[in-house]
């Protein structure tokens, strides 16, 4: 007897989804049956996914930090199942050299990274949970930094880590809508084209360190947004997809 997709007809909202892990996200629910709307602050992203996505695919620009955009966006966009948010810290080059040490970053700019990481993470979670199903769930993205020392990523450690607290006060808030979090490590995506040389030093040191020897893959990532998804008793959790970083 065949088995019904457990995203079969659902509507999942991936902010973030037109590359790397919100892409790669975007597309197994699409193939799970879901019927898939896309986000991001590029127009020309937007366009460069649904172009992959296919015409079933809805893609929508949204700048996330602007509280009034967020809210405006769910809003018109209605009653929805799933949304997965995967909003970037840093946003471009220029934003990523100049993050470093606490004693070298301008606080300003780390305002920015947790705006960018945190605040508009905070907005989604606002302003889509009066259009959510009861049945619905809300998956952030994280990252590893928050279990390791990492000199330099001071900035962005703690805008994940305040995400994560989130994650399990807002479990219970919300309730009995689910809210969960997956947490990647060294995943090949665009962003390894945007971080400094001093950045990407870490990383490798990161990658010669963890038991898994090589990077992950967007689509691993997407399998545990997907799960958070579909499995209707995980609330409050954190999924680390990270090739054994932390254990070594």
């Amino acid at each position: 007897m065949a088995h019904k997709s457990p995203l079969g007809g659902r509507r999942v909202v991936i902010i973030g989804g037109t590359s790397g892990i919100g892409l790669a996200t975007a597309r197994l629910a699409q193939e799970l049956g879901a019927r898939v709307v896309v986000a991001s602050r590029t127009a020309a992203r937007v366009r460069a996914a649904t172009a992959v996505l296919g015409p079933e695919a809805q893609g929508l620009r949204l700048d996330a930090k602007r509280e009034a955009d967020v809210r405006r966006f769910f809003g018109k966009l209605g009653r929805f199942d799933h949304l997965a948010v995967l909003v970037p810290g840093a946003t471009d080059k220029a934003q990523q050299r100049r993050l470093g040490t606490l004693a070298a970053t301008e606080i300003a700019v780390a305002r920015t990274v947790h705006d960018g990481k945190f605040w508009s993470s905070v907005l989604c979670a606002k302003y889509a949970l009066p259009h959510l199903t009861r049945a619905g769930s809300i998956t952030f993205c994280s990252g590893v930094s928050p279990r390791k020392a990492l000199p330099g990523y001071w900035a962005p450690t703690t805008a994940i880590a305040a995400l994560e607290a989130l994650v399990r006060v807002l479990a219970v808030e919300a309730a009995p809508v689910r809210i969960n979090c997956v947490g990647p490590g060294l995943i090949a995506t665009p962003i390894m084209d945007t971080i400094n040389e001093s950045r990407k030093r870490v990383w490798r040191r990161m990658l010669q360190k963890q038991a898994i020897k090589r990077m992950g893959t967007p689509e691993e990532a997407a399998e545990a947004m997907v799960y958070c998804m579909t499995n209707g008793f995980t609330t409050g959790t954190l999924i680390e997809i990270d090739g054994g970083y932390k254990l070594t």
